[in-house]
């Protein structure tokens, strides 16, 4: 895949991605940070199990990348909410034809410029998404 440091999209405070097994299941496969209903925002709902949420509460990100593969229609909505919520603590904001958008905490941008591998989901779905720590 490459390097995908330039492509990154940054934040003073913390960011949390979730994925639900199932439309019915409340339990995550996996979730980076902890999910309060104070102190998150839901950014972006990609599917039935998948969902995006900024926190204003600093989490314990510094060792983790986040990488989501959109559609250019999600890749947009998400600029769109991210610059209309965030504007004060976005500190770069790139994204990629491809539909690549990288998501990182301050600390990991100085710490980890790795490659990270992209878990595909379906084609239909056009989402995918890595967590390197």
């Amino acid at each position: 895949m490459g390097y995908l440091q330039s492509f990154i999209i940054s934040f003073k405070h913390s960011f949390l991605l979730e994925y639900h097994q199932g439309s019915s299941s409340l339990s995550p496969r996996f979730t980076v940070g902890s999910i309060s209903q104070s102190s998150h925002i839901l950014v972006g709902q990609f599917s039935a199990n998948f969902a995006f949420y900024f926190s204003y509460r600093f989490l314990s990100l510094s060792s983790n990348f986040i990488a989501v593969f959109l559609s250019k229609g999600w890749r947009d909505f998400m600029l769109s909410r991210l610059q209309g919520f965030l504007t004060k603590t976005l500190t770069s904001l790139k994204l990629v034809s491809s539909g690549f958008l990288m998501i990182s905490s301050q600390a990991s941008l100085q710490k980890k410029q790795e490659l990270i591998t992209v878990v595909s989901q379906s084609e239909d779905e056009r989402l995918g998404v890595a967590i390197k720590g």
